[in-house]
């Protein structure tokens, strides 16, 4: 956890892993600064504290010492002997018991958690010593500043520096002398900082962590705009800006809100332009980033008439077509960019290498719902359409209806599909049941499979409706009509106070029926009871309209 030389790691992110931090810690940091100190509110005003989103950044991307702290109260809670205690906690005091008890407790007060910090620290065997209850007690008052508390920035001021002043005398009365980490820890909380820096670096990994630490008990109103000057200094004690790494100069650009070197750093990460797109796109969407402020006066000069955050959406699209089973990904970000991510798809999707029938439908059915008629060119699409005819051939000869359906919608092939509809239709007229339902229900336009859903459904008056449209439409062959006659009993014989089908829809109705039966006498005996229904609803149909008249 203590890091004894700190030694900066080369200009790119090495692995994939750092990689994944780095940009995490980036993107964290650009949402604190950029949405907390735009330009338009970077006053001198109380609300303008900056110490409060910052060390919350701090704590999310620092979390070890938390983390430590968890672990410990878990094992003693616990009783779980996980780690290899050289002592009897219970008997010789938790900082035996733990190695890392010290370093854990410092860099909680580092890191502003000082709550935490007081529980580790009353699990000290000498908890009950002068040292530890002053400790404590400087810990529990230490003045908390809020930019919605009732107190004034002058009153905070006052209670801060009588509170380090107390902290002060305490560390000067020679009290912590015989505990070394406990004085060190009350330097830092009394603003000591000069004479104990060198051994403060020891746990800081970076040089905004140490910034943090020492901005919390040295300026704790410190303001956003005050941040790029105290960012240099402690840079330097890093190495310089010439030592500083990917995440660490990025970070330092966007403490300064120099946007434009930020988003030229970003590209720099082993991310495939991720963070830079991304970044860019969100920062000039809400108003945060011009592109003048990317630009320099030569790149200016550039013809393309495509945004800043449109030209990388466009770029970062084409690199993920690259990848096999990321071009689907791809179409979505190139439909953000216009005519060029149009011509850009175009391109790319004839150039997709397919190794199945099944990839080369999806990407012609991609194109084709972009409007790109001449991708499927590219890929034969009437030797797949008749691959595809043939193996619902097979599945028909073999009788299976639903196989042989899915086929024919592969192929595209509106005759055949028509032919399967027509089978499905004579089957059911046949055996009164549906093979393969849940392809039918999945038709999303199969009229008569809405129309049942909604009877089932016990929605009557819309599957009356549904019913009516699907007969008068004339869509269905002449020998189902009797079916969907058969069907509309039930709905003429209910008993409710309305009919469920009006003057016009009955008459509807019994125009099929008379146009069935003039096909064939059979009909005529068959239909007896529908038009029996019939009547007697045209007759309930015109009361109720009668009444609805005189009512008006």
């Amino acid at each position: 956890m203590v890091k004894e030389n700190y030694k900066p790691s080369v200009i790119y992110i090495p692995d994939p892993a750092s990689a994944i931090t780095g940009l995490n810690v980036v993107w964290s940091i650009n949402d604190k600064l950029t949405t907390f100190a735009s330009s338009h509110n970077l006053t001198k005003s109380k609300n303008d504290a900056a110490l409060l989103h910052i060390t919350q950044w701090i704590r999310f991307h620092f979390p070890e010492s938390e983390r430590y702290a968890r672990k410990i109260l878990h094992t003693i809670r616990e009783g779980n002997s996980s780690f290899e205690l050289t002592v009897d906690f219970l008997n010789e005091g938790v900082e035996n018991a733990f190695p890392e008890y010290w370093d854990t407790i410092i860099g909680l007060v580092l890191q502003g958690n000082l709550e935490l910090a007081r529980i580790l620290l009353q699990l000290h065997s000498q908890s009950d010593s002068d040292a530890f209850t002053y400790a404590d007690k400087i810990l529990r008052t230490i003045p908390i500043f809020s930019v919605y508390g009732e107190v004034s920035l002058p009153e905070f001021n006052l209670q801060w520096k009588l509170w380090q002043t107390n902290t002060a005398q305490r560390l000067l009365s020679g009290i912590f002398n015989k505990y070394l980490k406990l004085k060190f820890i009350m330097q830092v909380l009394s603003g000591d900082i000069n004479s104990c820096m060198e051994q403060l670096k020891k746990y800081c990994t970076s040089w905004y962590q140490i910034m943090v630490a020492v901005l919390l008990y040295t300026e704790p109103t410190i303001k956003f705009y005050e941040l790029s000057f105290h960012a240099h200094r402690y840079v330097q004690l890093y190495g310089g800006t010439a030592n500083l790494n990917f995440c660490d100069s990025t970070v330092l650009a966007l403490f300064e809100l120099d946007l434009r070197s930020a988003m030229k750093k970003c590209q720099l990460a082993s991310d495939g332009g991720w963070l830079t797109t991304h970044l860019t796109h969100l920062l000039m969407l809400c108003g945060k980033l011009e592109e003048e402020e990317i630009h320099n006066d030569e790149e200016q000069e550039i013809e393309s008439s495509l945004r800043l955050d449109v030209k990388l959406v466009l770029e970062y699209g084409t690199l993920l077509m690259s990848h096999c089973s990321l071009w689907q990904v791809s179409l979505c970000y190139l439909d953000q960019c216009g005519e060029e991510g149009r011509a850009r798809q175009e391109i790319l999707l004839s150039q997709i290498v397919s190794n199945s029938d099944i990839k080369t439908m999806k990407i012609i059915q991609a194109a084709l719902n972009r409007g790109l008629l001449d991708v499927g060119w590219y890929f034969n699409f009437e030797e797949i359409a008749f691959n595809n005819k043939i193996n619902g051939m097979k599945c028909l000869r073999r009788n299976q209806l639903g196989k042989a359906l899915e086929w024919a919608f592969r192929s595209q092939d509106s005759a055949f599909a028509s032919h399967l509809a027509d089978q499905f239709l004579q089957h059911y007229v046949k055996k009164g049941v549906f093979d393969s339902n849940d392809l039918l229900d999945n038709l999303g336009s199969c009229k008569y499979c809405e129309f049942r859903r909604l009877y089932i459904a016990n929605k009557l008056k819309e599957a009356a409706i549904c019913l009516n449209d699907l007969i008068t439409s004339r869509i269905a062959p002449k020998y189902f009509w009797l079916t969907l006659l058969n069907d509309a009993l039930p709905l003429l014989e209910n008993d409710g106070n309305v009919p469920l089908f009006d003057i016009q829809q009955t008459a509807n109705l019994s125009y099929c029926l008379n146009e069935l039966c003039s096909l064939n006498e059979i009909f005529e005996r068959k239909t007896a009871l529908i038009r029996l229904a019939l009547c007697k609803n045209m007759a309930r149909a015109i009361c109720a309209q009668t009444f609805v008249d005189n009512s008006l």
